[in-house]
C-alpha cells in the first residue's frame, strides 16, 4: 500500500474506486465497505482508494479531547492488511475544515480519477460538511463518476457507528463494543513504575499507561484482560491472560489515576520490553473502596477465579 500525507505526492492515477471517513475503530461496518471496495477494484483493474483524517474531525470542530478507538498507527497497517491500494491521511485542522465541499472534491477526490465513489451515508466533507451525498450526486453526472451509498450499520436491529461503539467502551461495556469492532478493544501500552502495593498482598502486578495518549480508556473497575507480547508491532508471540484494575486504587487512598494488570499463569517470566498490548475480554466489578487491605485480597481471589472460570469457558 502506498501511503500519502499530501495530496501532491501522489503520482498521477488513471482511474480507482475511492471511499472517504474517519474509520475510527475500522469496525464491522467499515470493514464491508474496504472488502466491497478492494473487491470491485480487483475486478475492474483499477486502484483502490481511502482518504481519511488525523486527528478525528470532530475533536477539532467541537474543541473536544481526542478520544480514538484506533490511532492512526493501526489503522494505517489494519487499512493496508484489508487491501486498499492507496492511503492519504489528511490533517484535519482549521484551514482544512474552512476548505469548501466544491473545492475539496476538485482539489482531494477528483485528484484519484475515481469511476466510482462508495460513502457511507452519513459522511459529510468541507466546511459545515456540506459535501454529502446529496452533494456527491449532484456532481457525479458533471465528473463521470458512480455514487453507492452505504446504510447505516445495524446490531441486534440496533444503528450503531464509531460515536456508539465509543460509548459502550466509555461506559465499561467492552463486549459489546468488542463485538462491534470485530474483536476485543485493545491498546498498545507502556509499562510504568509502581509501588508495589500489589505485590504485598500477594498479587503483583504490571502498572501501565497507553502508548498512543489519545486512545480511548474504558471506564475505571476490575476486566478480565489479556496481555500479549511482541518482538514486532502487531506480531505477537505470547499471550497471557490477567485481571487489570482501571481507577485511582482507593483501598490505598491513591489520588492519582493508574493502570495495573495482574498476570494469571505460572509460566510468565518477564515482558520483552517494556511495550505490550492489552486486550479487554470482560468487565469484572466497579472500583470498591475496602476498609483493610486483607478485605481487598479477600475480593481479589473472588475476582481471580471468576477470571479462571472465563479462561475455561473461553477454551470449551
Amino acid at each position: 500500500m502506498d501511503c500519502y500525507n499530501r495530496i501532491n505526492e501522489i503520482p498521477s492515477i488513471e482511474s480507482s474506486i475511492l471511499t472517504i471517513g474517519t474509520f475510527d475503530g475500522l469496525h464491522i461496518g467499515h470493514q464491508k465497505i474496504l472488502n466491497k471496495i478492494t473487491k470491485e477494484s480487483k475486478e475492474l483493474n483499477l486502484k483502490s482508494v481511502l482518504i481519511t483524517f488525523e486527528p478525528k474531525p470532530s475533536s477539532i470542530l467541537n474543541q473536544k479531547k481526542d478520544d480514538t478507538i484506533t490511532p492512526i498507527k493501526i489503522k494505517v497497517q489494519k487499512i493496508e492488511k484489508a487491501g486498499i491500494d492507496i492511503l492519504l491521511i489528511l490533517k484535519f485542522d482549521k484551514n482544512l475544515s474552512e476548505i469548501s465541499a466544491e473545492k475539496f472534491l476538485k482539489e482531494f477526490i477528483l485528484k484519484f480519477n475515481p469511476k466510482k465513489i462508495i460513502i457511507g451515508y452519513n459522511h459529510g466533507f468541507g466546511k459545515n460538511r456540506m459535501g454529502n451525498v446529496e452533494f456527491l450526486k449532484l456532481n457525479s453526472k458533471k465528473f463521470n463518476f458512480e455514487l453507492e451509498v452505504i446504510p447505516q450499520f445495524k446490531y441486534k436491529l440496533n444503528n450503531y457507528s464509531s460515536t456508539e461503539i465509543r460509548k459502550k467502551i466509555k461506559n465499561g461495556n467492552v463486549v459489546e463494543g468488542s463485538t462491534l469492532i470485530g474483536n476485543n478493544y485493545n491498546f498498545y501500552a507502556n509499562r510504568v513504575s509502581g509501588n508495589g502495593f500489589g505485590r504485598k498482598i500477594g498479587f503483583p502486578t504490571i502498572n501501565f499507561k497507553n502508548l498512543f495518549e489519545n486512545q480511548l480508556i474504558p471506564k475505571n473497575g476490575v476486566y478480565f484482560t489479556k496481555i500479549k507480547l511482541y518482538k514486532i508491532f502487531e506480531n505477537f508471540d505470547k499471550e497471557y491472560f490477567s485481571m487489570t484494575n482501571i481507577g485511582f486504587r482507593p483501598t490505598f487512598n491513591q489520588k492519582n489515576f493508574q493502570m495495573e494488570s495482574h498476570i494469571i499463569s505460572n509460566n510468565f517470566k518477564n515482558l520483552y520490553k517494556n511495550e505490550f498490548n492489552i486486550e479487554f475480554i470482560e468487565r469484572i466489578r466497579d472500583e470498591i473502596k475496602f476498609s483493610s487491605m486483607n478485605k481487598l485480597k479477600v475480593q481479589l481471589e473472588k475476582d481471580k477465579i471468576l477470571c479462571l472460570k472465563l479462561i475455561k469457558n473461553l477454551s470449551n
